[in-house]
């Protein structure tokens, strides 16, 4: 699998933005070419080239111009350099070439989730998660769009799911405590934030003393 977005994995990084690779067709000497260019494009992002990685994922697209693969890689590194109307836009034709690929629709949900089009972004959000149902990274981009709509519950439905696959998670722990907050349940909020940060997670201190007050904990 090659992946072009963070150099890096931990537990805490659960947006990974992975890049799966596409099966070749027998024959095509045309796929064959813009896949090398996509294979090659992906190492040069390794290496941290990222303008000649860009310039490979194009030239595949001159030869194959619905390549899913090469679409959604330099959809991605529009994302990164902050292109994002023109990330989603090419987003939008990697998820026509490939509408069942979970990961196209998760880039192109946060995407649409930066232009502030949550409803959009939510629909695939949505799908990744059927589409990956055991996923944490499909469930925690929905649970986030969820809670920016307001909608606390099912955002704690998705956590909760969350902590049965990942019950190590910080992040999840965290976010599961600011949905609880809004839900008036400070004392769970509480123990959330707490076993964030015992994971060795971030923790808000804006959000910790103001359940600390809420709490009576406070000095």
């Amino acid at each position: 699998m090659a992946c072009i977005c963070n150099k890096r994995r931990d537990k805490a990084c659960i947006l990974c933005l992975g890049v799966a690779l596409y099966p070749i067709p027998r024959g095509s000497r045309q796929s064959e070419h813009a896949q090398s260019l996509v294979n090659l494009g992906s190492a040069l992002y390794h290496e941290g080239d990222t303008l000649a990685a860009a310039g490979a994922f194009q030239e595949a697209l001159q030869t194959s111009p619905e390549h899913a693969e090469a679409l959604r890689n330099l959809g991605v590194l529009m994302l990164e350099r902050g292109s994002i109307s023109e990330a989603a836009s090419i987003l939008a034709r990697a998820v026509k070439a490939a509408p069942d690929n979970p990961a196209t629709r998760l880039h192109l949900g946060t995407a649409l989730e930066s232009q502030g089009k949550v409803d959009s972004a939510l629909a695939h959000y949505q799908l990744g998660v059927r589409l990956k149902p055991g996923e944490v990274r499909y469930r925690f981009s929905l649970a986030t769009a969820l809670q920016k709509l307001g909608r606390y519950d099912a955002a704690l439905a998705q956590y909760d799911t969350m902590l049965r696959l990942a019950p190590d998670n910080p992040l999840v722990h965290h976010n599961r405590a600011v949905a609880l907050y809004n839900t008036g349940e400070f004392q769970q909020a509480w123990n959330e934030l707490q076993q964030a940060r015992a994971l060795g997670g971030p923790v808000n201190p804006n959000l910790e003393q103001v359940l600390s007050r809420r709490l009576g904990l406070a000095p």
